[in-house]
This record gives structure tokens, C-alpha cells and sequence, in this order.
């Protein structure tokens, strides 16, 4: 499921979108960002795609974007900082993740 809205003054939790997906993909193609992570190549948009539409679905894995909110230009805009799951917690000892 994707997560509701969580606003601080400058920083908010956010539903990921699918406009957002390249940013994972940039993300997950970095050496330094996937470091500690189980999977040695960056997923493909496809992989990208179906991960995300089994976020939006499923009934217990939650996730956010987490962003910080900047106006420029007469707007506000979003600036990705990272996202955050919480993962089924049916199984053992599978704790949340940041990235």
C-alpha cells in the first residue's frame, strides 16, 4: 500500500508515484546506494514497474517518498531525499528499509 500524507515543515511522506520511478532507478544503479543491499544489478524499468504496482496493491507492505519541499520558481516542488518500507512483518525478522 502506499502511504498517506505526513507533513513536518519541510519534510513530508508521500504515495511514491509512478513518475518517480526513475528516480529509484538512478538510485539503485549507484554502487553507493546499493552497497549493503542483496542485489547486485539495478532492477530494469520493467522490474521497476511491477515493484511498484505490487507496493500499490498489497494489503500489508507500506511504503513513502520522503521529500523535502522547495519553492522556486513561484511553485512548490518536491526534492527526493529517499523513501522508506515497511515490509510485511508476517514473516521473521524482516524489518523496514530506507533508501
Amino acid at each position: 500500500m502506499l502511504g498517506t500524507i505526513l507533513s513536518g515543515d519541510r519534510i513530508r511522506l508521500r504515495a511514491p508515484a509512478l513518475e518517480d520511478l526513475p528516480v529509484f532507478a538512478r538510485w539503485l544503479a549507484d554502487p553507493a546506494v546499493t552497497r549493503y543491499l542483496l542485489r547486485r544489478y539495478p532492477p530494469s524499468p520493467a522490474q521497476e514497474a511491477r515493484w511498484f504496482e505490487s507496493m500499490a496493491t498489497s494489503e500489508k507492505d507500506l511504503v513513502w517518498a520522503v521529500v523535502l519541499d522547495a519553492f522556486f520558481g513561484g511553485e512548490w516542488h518536491d526534492e527526493w531525499l529517499g523513501e522508506i518500507l515497511r515490509p510485511d512483518r508476517s514473516g521473521p525478522d524482516r524489518p523496514g528499509s530506507a533508501r
